[in-house]
């Protein structure tokens, strides 16, 4: 190997490596879903399901989709893309075959969140803590505190506290000011 070539490789892997921190951390999967049918009408090793006649596996040229008949034991085993979840896109193409025409990547910034204390939140959920005594709400990948009233006047403080108790209970019920 040249000194140019090793140079070239080593600048390769250094712009990788700084390029690693600007993407966006995403899942990927095989979206699918298998679904047994059972009491089908069978004739020899043939199976009549959904208005086909068919032996052994199947692929549907116009879906993704796979069925397979178990002849013997009345059955047909269907195999496609199951319902995508929230945030999620298909980057398989239909013209794929199984299960990579079911592929899936999903973006959890868009619907996760973490708390102080490693807590996961999905999109739209919210979080009373004791300790620390505040509400987390998970919107769209941004988690919002909030934190106990505070109040301006500094020889006012909160009353009857429990803090043992979730927020906002943990919070004071009352004020309660000095002189």
């Amino acid at each position: 190997m040249t000194k140019a070539s090793t140079m070239w490789t080593n600048g390769v892997v250094v712009i990788y490596l700084l390029c690693l921190s600007l993407t966006t951390a995403m899942i990927f999967f095989n979206n699918v879903q298998v679904i047994p049918i059972n009491d089908v009408f069978t004739f020899g090793d043939y199976c009549y399901f959904d208005g086909q006649n068919f032996t052994g596996r199947m692929r549907l040229p116009d879906k993704c989709e796979r069925w397979t008949c178990y002849a013997n034991i009345s059955v047909v085993v269907v195999v496609r893309c199951a319902e995508l979840p929230k945030n999620c896109d298909t980057i398989g193409y239909r013209g794929d075959p199984l299960p990579k025409c079911c592929n899936t990547v999903c973006y959890p910034s868009k619907f996760m969140c973490q708390t102080g204390d490693n807590r996961m939140l999905m999109d739209g959920q919210e979080l009373n803590s004791t300790k620390p005594c505040v509400r987390y709400v998970c919107k769209h990948g941004t988690l919002i505190t909030q934190t106990c009233q505070g109040y301006g006047d500094s020889k006012c403080s909160a009353a009857n506290i429990d803090p043992c108790a979730p927020y906002p209970n943990c919070c004071g019920a009352a004020k309660v000011c000095q002189g």
